[in-house]
This record gives structure tokens, C-alpha cells and sequence, in this order.
């Protein structure tokens, strides 16, 4: 005869640790080019102790614009995008997701009447 133990193991889930934020700043740069507006905030990660950044676009015009945030490093002459391009259609607010601007970086946002690569076509903000 064969004997079977089961075991009974209980699940228990910890709690998620969210990374607490301070120092929220609107509109730190900015750039408006052919009715198309760009600009970015800053908050600062208290939790891992460095700043993020994300873009927000505008566009009064009525063929929309086209946007995107992108980052250098330090030591680099390459701005590279860091959020996708984001469509703008007229009348709209749209803006990318926090992406990180720590130590050695800065960034920038670009935007565009044209579909395709904003730095290529449009205007930039400085570097923040």
C-alpha cells in the first residue's frame, strides 16, 4: 500500500511598495512649433532617488502633430527616443508614460506637423 502526503502551502501576498514621489514640476521646458506644443514635467523618486520625466502634447492644428521624448547621456552627442511617437490629434492633450532622468542625463521633447521622426522634421525643446 502506498501512502500520499499532501501539503497544504498558503499563499500570503506582501504588499507592493509603491516608490513615493515629491517635487512634481509642470512644464519644466517647452517648445511650440507650426501649432504643435510640446513640453515636459519632472517629479522627483524619493524611493530610488532620481528624477523622471515625461512629455505632453498639444496641437490646435487640424492635421494633428506628431511627438516623442527623448534622452542623451552624458559623455554622448546621441538623443535617443525614449517614449514612442505619440500622435496629437486637434484639440487634444496626449502625453507618453515617466521614463527615467537620473544622474547623467537630460532630456528633451521634440514635435512635428509630420508623421515620422520629429527631431528629423520639427523643433526640440532644450534639454532639461
Amino acid at each position: 500500500m502506498c501512502a500520499v502526503a499532501v501539503a497544504s502551502v498558503g499563499l500570503s501576498t506582501a504588499p507592493a511598495f509603491a516608490d513615493s514621489y515629491s517635487q512634481y514640476q509642470s512644464m519644466v521646458v517647452s517648445i511650440s512649433h507650426q501649432g504643435c506644443f510640446g513640453t515636459i514635467d519632472g517629479m522627483h523618486d524619493d524611493t530610488q532617488g532620481y528624477w523622471v520625466a515625461r512629455a505632453a502634447f498639444y496641437t490646435s492644428s487640424s492635421h494633428g502633430c506628431t511627438g516623442a521624448l527623448y534622452r542623451k547621456k552624458d559623455g554622448s552627442s546621441t538623443w535617443t527616443e525614449v517614449s514612442y511617437q505619440n500622435f496629437v490629434p486637434d484639440g487634444t492633450w496626449t502625453r507618453t508614460g515617466y521614463h527615467w532622468d537620473g544622474p547623467g542625463a537630460e532630456s528633451k521633447v521634440c514635435v512635428s506637423q509630420y508623421v515620422g521622426d520629429p527631431i528629423g522634421n520639427g523643433a526640440c525643446s532644450a534639454p532639461w
